[in-house]
């Protein structure tokens, strides 16, 4: 390959800092397990403008080669592993497997199982990462249907408000219908009444004036 695979930040004004954790199982098998590996360190000065090369190392003139099938410990500070302090020409494994350790000898976890274990603190956190997205999503979501709800509610009280006022209007124009109609029939009553009158008053006159035309005869008698 001669494009990098993973690029790291730049700090300045540093002389022994830490990089960023970085994963490399994103880039699939033909990455993680190839068996060449090259570091390339570059800095510059306060004065300088362009970084230069000071480091390149090679995996393989490491002078701490791992072991085959090693154990690492992969824990939040950085990587361990118990295997690089002892001396790699002694047969190690050949020593404890011997004969006089034979009934102590005790089988351990596979190298899938380890992968899978390590793999375990990740799936954890991507369970609740999802979970925690999810949570959000129903809250949004109830946020909103709350709100429509109000909303509904909110028209159908203003649908009853309207239903109640057409009521109240119709009431009241009934009411106004009966009203015009007892003020006519009043009206009419009245006015028969005053014509009653007035034919009582012309009788009265006429009855007046007959009774002085009577007198008047009985006394020229």
């Amino acid at each position: 390959m001669h494009e990098p695979v993973y690029v790291s930040e730049m700090v300045e004004k540093a002389m022994n800092f830490d990089f960023r954790f970085f994963d490399l199982n994103t880039y699939g098998p033909w990455i993680t397990r190839r068996d060449q590996l090259t570091i390339k360190f570059w800095a510059r000065t306060g004065s300088q403008q362009e970084y230069k090369l000071v480091l390149e190392l090679e995996l393989e003139n490491f002078h701490h080669p791992l072991p085959r099938n090693c154990v690492l410990l992969h824990l939040s500070d950085g990587i361990y592993t118990s295997f690089t302090d002892l001396p790699l020409d002694e047969p190690v494994l050949a020593n404890l497997t011997g004969p006089g350790n034979a009934q102590s000898a005790q089988s351990t976890s596979t190298f899938d199982e380890l992968m899978r274990l390590s793999n375990l603190d990740d799936c954890i956190q991507d369970a609740l990462a999802t979970r925690e997205k999810v949570t959000s999503q129903i809250n949004s979501i109830l946020e909103k249907q709350k709100k429509d709800r109000e909303l509904i509610q909110s028209a159908a009280q203003a649908q009853d408000s309207w239903t109640s006022s057409k009521r109240a209007v119709s009431t009241a124009q009934r009411q106004i219908r009966a009203a015009q109609t007892r003020r006519s029939e009043l009206q009419t009553s009245l006015q028969a009444r005053r014509n009653a009158i007035r034919s009582g008053t012309l009788s009265q006159e006429k009855s007046r004036s007959h009774l002085v035309s009577a007198r008047i005869n009985l006394a020229d008698d």
